[in-house]
């Protein structure tokens, strides 16, 4: 019988040591005895989701309950003032050596976390929304693909990194022809050529009205597969399914949105809008493109607009207003733009979001945001004492002439002429239309103030991570 006994003991030894072998191999944490996954991490059964602060830009990192990785876009604004500059004698190694200190290493942390991608190397989705630089540029640098070395003099080569080394990436979904040269900014064709392993899992997505289409790198377009689609309300669109659990999926609703639709409206009655509403995107309309993500998860609704404009906003509230009615968590389109985003009729008080995060620097000239015409207009829809006392620093764009509506003053108390007291600034509108700090160093009109809603700004606050707990269902925000 102690035989016997020594046996069965050393089988469940053997057992618990495959198990922590397999945990390593997936990077998912798992108690020794019996390979339970431990609460509080990737595959744990809760949803975890986290805004990174990059500075001026974007980078969304989920992990769905079955612990599915899901990476949405990876970029910054190089001209933001969290890339500090260096000395201008620094050799390249130093250079770099204090990027990854500063910068690159933090976001890693991150996204590396047991919350994410934990030890595991795979990343089974990546959405990389549009082109611009600020979405996807710091791939190269946050999960590399090259070995860098230097010479005694500190000049850098780089070499491939050994395939054992290399972050995987599963499926990735792109507005945009992948041959544009703006997805060459820092290598990022590059990268996705060395970690995806099959180039066919990289597709150009399109989701227009009855226009639904697959185009692979390297291959031709074609139709998105038809049990791959979900009818939209209108009935003549239609969102794509990339994933989906028992209790999460995930949607794309709109990519690749062309310039259309009918915005030339009647001024309304209140006066809260103005007759005609554009989106001021560029020639390209690359933000318009943009892939707007939604996550259905636990009963919970969470939308990701990248940057989205009011032509996007339009489109959705056309064909999807019952899937994003009432949000329970939204990442505000276009680093919270008073300009691009904000004058859609309906769609804030359509999405009414209970928690609102907007994905931007901090005292960053260009382009200026957030504007507080947005806070205040996302804040005018949501209950006081929601999401605890924190600062915002937003910036006051009077060169656009972007009103804030009649209805949200209202809403906000009646404070008709000043929402946000306490702007300071001297810029001149030819001065703030340049996007460039006058000789005295002042700043545009800009304000930091005390709120206690739901919404926050990673430049303010942070990065900002969220879990919904699979047992109660609710969502909750991650403090640490």
């Amino acid at each position: 019988m102690p035989g016997r006994r020594t046996g069965r003991s050393t089988k469940r030894k053997r057992e618990a040591e495959e198990s922590e072998q397999a945990a390593a191999a997936d990077g998912v944490p798992k108690t020794k005895k019996s390979g339970a996954v431990l609460p509080g991490h990737r595959g744990d059964g809760n949803f975890y989701i986290g805004f990174v602060k990059v500075g001026q830009g974007d980078c969304i990192i989920v992990s769905t309950p079955a612990g599915k990785s899901i990476l949405i876009d990876c970029g910054v604004e190089p001209r933001g003032k969290e890339i500090a500059k260096g000395t201008g004698k620094e050799t390249q190694k130093q250079e770099d050596e204090r990027l990854e200190k500063e910068h690159w290493k933090p976001i890693r942390d991150t996204l590396t976390s047991v919350l994410f991608l934990g030890g595991s190397k795979r990343i089974d989705h990546l959405i990389l929304t549009h082109p611009d630089q600020d979405h996807h540029n710091l791939l190269s640098s946050i999960l590399p693909h090259l070995q860098l070395t230097y010479t005694n003099k500190g000049r850098r080569s780089t070499a491939d990194r050994a395939q054992n080394d290399l972050y995987r990436v599963g499926e990735v979904y792109h507005s945009t022809t992948i041959s544009h040269k703006k997805w060459e900014t820092r290598k990022t064709r590059e990268w996705l050529q060395k970690c995806v392993p099959n180039r066919a899992n990289v597709k150009e997505v399109t989701l227009v009205d009855t226009t639904r289409k697959f185009h692979p790198w390297g291959g031709a377009e074609g139709n998105i597969p038809a049990n791959l689609l979900v009818a939209s309300n209108s009935g003549t669109a239609s969102a794509l399914k990339i994933l989906e659990e028992p209790n999460c999926k995930v949607y794309l609703l709109v990519s690749n949105l062309k310039d259309q639709g009918d915005y030339n409206r009647a001024r309304s009655a209140d006066d809260t809008h103005p007759p005609a509403l554009t989106d001021n995107d560029t020639k390209e309309g690359f933000n318009r493109k943009s892939i707007v993500t939604l996550i259905e998860v636990f009963g919970k609704k969470i939308m990701l607009c990248a940057d989205a404009t009011i032509r996007t906003e339009e489109y959705l509230c056309r064909h999807f207003l019952h899937r994003i009615t009432n949000l329970d968590l939204m990442q505000v389109p276009h680093h919270g733009s008073a300009v691009t985003s904000l004058n859609h009729p309906k769609f804030i008080e359509t999405v009414k979001p209970k928690n609102v995060v907007i994905c931007t620097g901090k005292e960053v000239t260009k382009d200026r945001l957030p504007g507080y015409q947005t806070i205040i207009s996302y804040l005018s829809e949501q209950a006081t004492g929601a999401g605890g006392k924190h600062k915002l620093f937003c910036w006051n764009n009077p060169q656009k002439d972007v009103a804030v509506p009649r209805a949200v003053m209202t809403k906000m108390g009646g404070h008709i002429r000043n929402p946000l007291p306490g702007f300071v600034g001297n810029y001149t509108t030819r001065q703030v239309g340049t996007g460039q700090a006058p000789a005295n160093k002042a700043l545009p009109p800009h304000a930091e103030f005390e709120v206690d809603r739901g919404l926050w700004t990673t430049g303010s606050n942070g990065t900002q991570r969220f879990m919904i707990d699979k047992d109660d269902r609710k969502l909750v925000r991650i403090l640490s």
